[in-house]
């Protein structure tokens, strides 16, 4: 599939990660019911995985910009995309989307609790931006493992603060959104979903 890279899969902007060891069982105290985790590979169901969009716009020029990461490590090693990961169970994606961040980049986002919104067009809170599926098969054919990938459009509690890359990161960078077409080592539709996510928000600091 387009965007595949070795041990994962990069597309809409972020990565899957890659599969995982065989499926275990946890232990469980007496009379409790045993749970299994669950395994990235030839899964019996889809995961969901975040990608994070963190924008900002400082003065003077107040030019849209987007945090990328480089990974230091497979999948998509090498490559530019945007923070995230995997939404853990019992975990909403904003969580995820706060959690991966600081994670990753060391920036905490603006997260004012929702109250049951579901999008905020000033992003006061993570809100999704584009969707995308990520599906790899083995060399027979069968399904290696399936993720829906949801990106959120966020902004930094502190859009000055230098972002500080994790183990798994070897770099951080504000890139320009105009500039992001025809980056070298860029994931696959990186560009045009942080061109659509501002379009579709309003950055303000």
């Amino acid at each position: 599939m387009a965007g595949q890279a070795a041990g994962g899969a990069a597309v809409g902007g972020t990565t899957v990660p890659p599969p995982a060891e065989a499926t275990a069982t946890s232990t469980a105290a007496p009379g409790e019911q045993p749970q299994q985790r669950r395994t990235r590979d030839y899964p019996e169901e889809p995961r969901v995985g975040v990608g994070v969009v963190i924008l900002r716009a400082l003065p003077p020029a107040r030019e849209p910009e987007v945090l990328l990461i480089r990974r230091a490590k497979e999948p998509s090693k090498g490559l530019w995309c945007f923070p995230g990961g995997s939404l853990e169970l019992g975990e909403t994606l904003v969580e995820c989307a706060v959690r991966e961040t600081e994670e990753e980049t060391g920036l905490r986002l603006r997260n004012v609790p929702p109250e049951g919104e579901l999008f905020s067009d000033g992003l006061d809170f993570p809100s999704p931006v584009s969707s995308s599926d990520a599906m790899v098969r083995d060399p027979s054919g069968r399904l290696l493992y399936h993720y829906a990938i949801i990106n959120l459009a966020s902004i930094p509690e502190d859009p000055h603060q230098p972002p500080v890359p994790a183990d798994d990161v070897d770099a951080a960078q504000w890139f320009p959104v105009s500039q992001l077409r025809g980056l070298k080592d860029l994931v696959v539709h990186c560009d045009r979903v942080a061109e659509r996510a501002v379009r579709q928000f309003t950055i303000s600091h």
